[in-house]
């Protein structure tokens, strides 16, 4: 959690989103990240740096996190 708060304060959301995703493969009852990951999908949807993802072709497993639909865009240079 404390990594991927690291990655959000510095805008790297594309991290910061593994990062949750990973906290919430171990605990998916964490409503910590579970709120800290909608505040990173607001925060990119009104920068347009958030797409639907489609569905992985295999299950997710705890490197990746669980599958939300969404991934974050990185920031344009």
């Amino acid at each position: 959690l404390n990594l991927a708060n690291a990655h959000f304060m510095l805008d790297k959301w594309p991290e910061a989103e593994k990062g949750y995703r990973r906290g919430l493969a171990l605990n998916p009852a964490d409503e910590n990240l579970k709120r800290n990951l909608s505040v990173l999908y607001q925060k990119a949807q009104s920068q347009g740096r958030l797409k639907v993802a489609p569905p992985p072709a295999r299950p997710m497993d705890a490197y990746h996190g669980p599958f939300t639909g969404y991934e974050i865009l990185p920031a344009k240079k």
